[in-house]
């Protein structure tokens, strides 16, 4: 395959992964709705890019599996989606298309009570914040079992814990009852401070946390009806980020930045709000009321890898690239099989005693047939008996057609055949004046 083909096959590729690659990183927003009544709560999907709903209803609708009064959600490692069930203090298990799996952590399991939010550890193990008991607990991600308290009861000051996030090593929470964000090691649980003091910028009620692109963190403060920002290394206050009022702003409960840099906010108002990297309003993602909307209470994202859709769509050119190519080659194969081949040994053309002059082309006299390249025959290699057949004195002009001088004596034929139909005319053409030259001696 020519290099032009193969760009024209990699400009393809590229254009396909222009096309797709956006629609694939857009993915779902999956929304905890809240209701008047708690065991109506449920799970709505939205599109993340426009905020539509998807489906015809909502992904999980409430009793489905025994939802009752959610409160929380994550993505396993597996896909599947976990929802922390108030009802029963349980966390159940859904597939993708939010049928239901059993529940993941039983009713009560190593003294979960109300649970709130959940998330999965760098380690794969599941992290749920217990309401109840001011405590986060640890459950095996693969089977559900209970490990243990990686922060027991009160730990470092902690009350009504809400938000948990992991961030370079280190386990942080909102612990609301005191207006702190506090920080514990990941894996021993040990605590290390109070990351942001109660009260510090104001914040008022901590409930959602998220690190941002920047690296700071930002916190969803109920109290104060606002976005506040910290530095994501000493927990120094940097600024409101997202002031109350701003775009309809009220008692945020949770927080979620997307892939490319925007904060989705879920709003008491009953909406989920946008905003910009710089803080300022975009619009509502997500009215009031659309699809079943009433109060948003956690976000999350399902938003497929972009690297993993780039890999496989790279991954399937190569492929058909490497496939065409394979069939190219067995093409020349074929042709070079069915060219005409010249009939005079390697020795001779070891030896200098033949020269190729690719691109000359006889001025006079030409041939019929177009000579691809041009052999100049001196000494031995002119005496050879195939081209001793032809009445020429050397230095003798031949065409060569095939790339290999080199082949078995059966070809010798149609080298002689070549041999006759340039030279043995009654005008035998012997080459360029470059090539009449004295030969070089045997």
């Amino acid at each position: 395959m020519n290099s032009r083909s193969l760009l024209g096959c990699w400009a393809v590729t590229l254009a396909v992964l222009v096309l797709l690659a956006p629609a694939a990183r857009a993915g779902s927003l999956l929304v905890v709705n809240m209701t008047a009544d708690p065991s109506q709560g449920d799970i709505l999907q939205y599109d993340l890019a426009t905020g539509a709903p998807l489906g015809s209803g909502p992904l999980v609708a409430a009793g489905t599996g025994g939802l009752n009064a959610p409160a929380g959600l994550a993505l396993g490692p597996d896909g599947n989606l976990y929802v922390a069930n108030g009802f029963d203090s349980s966390v159940l298990e859904f597939d993708a298309q939010g049928n239901p799996l059993g529940a993941f952590v039983p009713s009560g399991a190593g003294g979960l009570q109300g649970p709130a939010s959940l998330v999965f550890g760098p380690d794969g193990n599941l992290y749920v914040a217990s309401l109840s008991t001011s405590s986060v607990l640890e459950y095996n991600g693969m089977t559900g079992s209970f490990i243990q308290a990686l922060v027991p009861g009160g730990a470092g000051g902690l009350v009504d814990p809400g938000g948990v996030v992991f961030h370079d090593g280190d386990l942080y929470i909102a612990s609301r009852g005191t207006g702190e964000i506090l920080r514990y090691d990941a894996s021993t649980g040990q605590f290390l401070g109070s990351f942001v003091s109660a009260g510090a910028g104001g914040v008022s009620q901590p409930s959602g946390l998220a690190f941002g692109p920047d690296g700071n963190l930002y916190v969803a403060s109920q109290g104060s009806d606002s976005i506040l920002s910290f530095d994501g290394h000493t927990g120094a206050f940097l600024g409101t980020f997202v002031a109350g009022g701003t775009g309809g702003l009220s008692s945020p409960a949770d927080l979620l930045f997307e892939p490319n840099g925007d904060l989705l906010v879920a709003s008491g108002s009953g909406e989920v709000l946008s905003y910009g990297s710089d803080g300022g309003f975009l619009g509502t993602l997500v009215p009031a009321g659309s699809g079943g909307l009433n109060l948003p209470i956690s976000l999350l994202a399902s938003v497929p890898e972009p690297g993993s859709l780039t890999l496989s769509l790279i991954g399937l050119a190569g492929t058909i690239v490497a496939r065409l190519r394979r069939s190219q080659v067995r093409a020349d194969a074929v042709r070079e099989r069915r060219r005409p081949r010249d009939a005079f040994p390697t020795a001779a053309r070891a030896k200098g005693d033949i020269e190729d002059r690719r691109g000359d082309r006889p001025r006079r006299d030409r041939p019929r047939r177009t000579c691809r390249r041009l052999l100049i025959l001196h000494g031995k290699a002119a005496a050879h008996p195939v081209a001793a057949r032809v009445d020429a004195e050397p230095p003798l002009g031949i065409c060569a057609d095939g790339d290999d001088p080199d082949r078995p004596r059966k070809k010798m034929l149609i080298g002689f055949r070549t041999l006759r139909r340039i030279d043995s005319a009654e005008r035998p053409w012997v080459g360029p004046a470059s090539a009449r030259s004295a030969p070089p001696g045997p």
